[in-house]
């Protein structure tokens, strides 16, 4: 039985890669012009906290 998890369609060349991740960029993320990015986007995750 598949699971969300299940890879098996996807070629190992992919899933074998290493993980790379790609630090954010705090000061870029606080000047984005979230109407822009966001337009139309309604949903607020309730979980996110902001550390400004």
């Amino acid at each position: 039985q598949k699971d969300r998890n299940d890879t098996s369609n996807f070629d190992p060349i992919f899933t074998k890669e290493p993980l790379k991740n790609t630090p954010t960029d705090k000061l870029l993320l606080m000047n984005l012009d979230q109407d822009e990015y966001f337009a139309g986007f309604s949903f607020v995750n309730p979980r996110f906290i902001v550390d400004v």
